[in-house]
């Protein structure tokens, strides 16, 4: 296979190829947290780079596909060129900015590339964490009982 075969591939299939540059991604940066890795901090990093190649530099690409090169990119998946192109665009841009602040945010314990380090170090996930359970029902002090939480 020539190198212009594998680029052809690589650019025709966009979506595989992001979605292989974040797992590659998502392996570096669990190799470079603190051990020991648990599932939580795995998980995140598979998430967290998922909606960045993915989701963020996948819709972008898809946006400067259909805005910049629209008559390519019509002739590419057989459409007409229009000015449906542009709007196709346009939604495509939408989608990698809310995937690139979801990576941004992803994390109750900071931004993806910090998370791994303080998630291992002792901060909980949300789902975990006890902030997230049942909050205590208080009832009204009568002269029998006093005021104090109930489950």
């Amino acid at each position: 296979m020539r190198m212009a075969d594998l680029i052809r591939f690589a650019l025709g299939n966009f979506t595989l190829t992001f979605l292989i540059l974040g797992l590659v991604a998502s392996a570096i940066a669990l190799m470079r947290a603190r051990k020991p890795i648990t599932a939580p901090v795995v998980i995140e990093a598979l998430f967290a780079y998922f909606l960045l190649f993915s989701i963020g530099v996948g819709f972008f690409y898809n946006f400067v596909f259909h805005t910049f090169f629209g008559e390519l990119a019509a002739g590419f998946i057989g459409w007409e060129d229009s000015p449906f192109q542009a709007e196709v665009g346009f939604a495509s841009l939408g989608f990698a900015v809310v995937g690139f602040l979801a990576f941004r945010r992803s994390s109750i314990c900071g931004t993806p590339r910090w998370s791994a380090r303080r998630c291992s170090s002792g901060a909980l996930p949300a789902a975990t964490s006890t902030r997230w359970s049942r909050p205590a029902t208080w009832r009204p002090a009568t002269p029998a009982s006093s005021s104090t939480p109930t489950s």
